[in-house]
């Protein structure tokens, strides 16, 4: 009957209308409705059946009116709260609002095109829509440590400001709370931080990608890009397959435009290691394009070195020291070392100049290199000797030695080097010798040594929470980051301080670089 499908698909709209606004103000009267068909239908009417025996002037008065008491519109400042869309990036995402506690999709729905998971970031969806900032605003202020949240006492007071701040700001909620809190009250948080806070499932954002047909639905934006948002960048210079050897391919620029999902978005143009030689490639970032780049420029200065780097082998006798992947390793730290301070090489004539410039540069740095890994070996050989003679004899020294030993377990690993920066490289002798220092000093000082590993000790933890690893996997995980040498230095400023840092370093400086770490 038209005018139950007509009064059906109404009363299904007004109950959308209360998903979205979360039930603040009901819309639809179940009441009324009753009351409506009550008073309107022929009292000889009381089955279904008997609605096809009703005339037509009855059934155009059982159309719902546009002005009655059974629905309420929305009001205009619950509209703008609770949008229909969202933009981000110049494309539009229709938004989709569950209201349903049991429901595992409670909240805000987004469907994003296959081709557009790639270049959005979820932070641009972490303001949800307005009329759920409030909740989310109030959620993350609670979380703050006990500590912290003593600055924001009256509470009530402190939230309408962050409220109305917020109200102010721009799309990224996490960007916003995480500076407005450093500025008002010099509480710093991280996205590690946000990402803990126990949030309700409808402060989440949903987002749903179509799979052949199917609609696969997650809160974790980046897992999906991960799986389903593979595409290949391909702009006029990626286009090819090619592998080259040598720098035959002409300029290379920076970006590139390319048209995706609709949006015309910025490829990132870099070189990338493919071990045999080099391929150009497209990214969405320009910091992940300069990281490939830089590795495919070192690519293509090994292969034009191969000549001085068999010369350096014939005369070192290198072959009876090292396997061939383990020269490799450590010709290309002394290929990052000495030329890559220039990243955006993008040219052949930069790419000659920048060979030929630093070629002499680049052999006295190899000569340290292979003078750094011969004082290493004869170091740690004297090393494990003295720790087997003063364990069995000082059994109280046990978790000292054995963190000694754990130091110089981790140190260095030859089929890691190549992503070891080289000025750390060169130190890796240091930290050795700041290891036998330390075993002199233990047994004249054990309370400060012990004082000073357990300070080590808690800076490892740490780093260990931060990137959900053993300490182990922490140090190989992070063998190319700054970090994870900064942390022997602190250990030469905490046992050795005679051996002087590279830089100034402290235990607290340590722990805010850590809580830094982009992961």
């Amino acid at each position: 009957l038209a005018f139950y499908q007509h009064n059906k698909k109404l009363c299904l709209q007004a109950k959308g209308q209360e998903a979205r606004i979360r039930n603040k103000r009901i819309l639809f009267n179940e009441q009324a409705l009753f009351d409506f068909y009550n008073q309107t239908l022929p009292n000889d009417i009381y089955c279904v059946q008997g609605l096809d025996k009703i005339s037509l002037d009855v059934q155009q008065s059982l159309f719902f009116p546009t002005d009655n008491e059974i629905f309420d519109n929305l009001t205009e400042h619950e509209q703008r709260d609770f949008p229909d869309t969202r933009s981000i990036k110049g494309q539009t995402y229709g938004i989709h609002y569950i209201c349903d506690l049991e429901h595992q999709r409670d909240g805000i729905n987004l469907i994003i095109p296959k081709e557009c998971l790639v270049i959005l970031d979820p932070n641009e969806f972490s303001s949800l829509v307005p009329g759920l900032l409030v909740d989310k605003i109030e959620m993350t202020l609670k979380a703050l440590p006990k500590w912290e949240r003593r600055k924001l006492i009256p509470f009530e007071q402190h939230l309408r400001q962050a409220i109305e701040a917020c109200q102010a700001q721009s799309e990224n909620f996490n960007v916003f709370i995480k500076q407005y809190l450093l500025s008002q009250y010099k509480i710093r948080i991280d996205d590690d931080f946000i990402c803990s806070i126990d949030l309700p499932v409808y402060l989440k954002p949903h987002f749903g990608v179509k799979i052949n047909q199917t609609v696969v639905w997650s809160d974790d934006l980046n897992g999906l890009a991960a799986k389903y948002g593979q595409q290949e960048l391909t702009t006029k210079s990626t286009s090819s397959k090619q592998i080259y050897r040598d720098w035959s391919f002409g300029y290379l620029p920076l970006s590139e435009k390319q048209n995706i999902g609709g949006i015309s978005t910025d490829v990132y143009i870099g070189l990338t290691d493919v071990q045999d030689g080099v391929v150009i490639k497209g990214y969405t970032t320009a910091s992940e394009a300069a990281v490939f780049h830089s590795g495919g420029v070192a690519r293509l200065l090994f292969i034009a070195l191969g000549k001085v780097n068999q010369q350096l082998i014939k005369q070192g006798k290198l072959r009876q020291q090292f396997s061939k992947s383990q020269l490799d390793a450590l010709f290309m730290i002394g290929i990052k070392g000495s030329f890559l301070t220039q990243f955006e090489c993008r040219d052949q004539d930069n790419f000659t100049v920048l060979l030929t410039k630093n070629k002499s540069r680049y052999l006295l740095d190899m000569q340290s290199i292979f003078r750094s890994v011969a004082n290493y070996s004869k170091l740690k050989s004297e090393l494990e000797e003295n720790i087997n003679i003063l364990k069995p004899k000082h059994h109280d020294f046990t978790a000292q030695l054995d963190d000694i030993c754990f130091q110089l377990q981790n140190l260095f690993d030859i089929n890691l080097t190549q992503d070891i920066p080289l000025k750390y490289f060169l130190r890796i002798p240091l930290y050795v010798k700041g290891m036998q220092n330390r075993l002199e000093k233990m047994l004249l000082k054990p309370t400060q040594d012990r004082i000073a590993m357990k300070q080590v000790h808690e800076l490892e933890i740490r780093l260990a929470a931060k990137l959900k690893c053993s300490k182990e996997e922490c140090f190989k995980k992070l063998v190319g980051h700054e970090i994870r040498w900064l942390f022997e230095e602190c250990r030469l400023s905490l046992f050795a301080q005679q051996l002087k840092t590279i830089t100034p370093i402290s235990v607290k400086r340590l722990q805010k670089l850590i809580s830094e770490l982009p992961y």
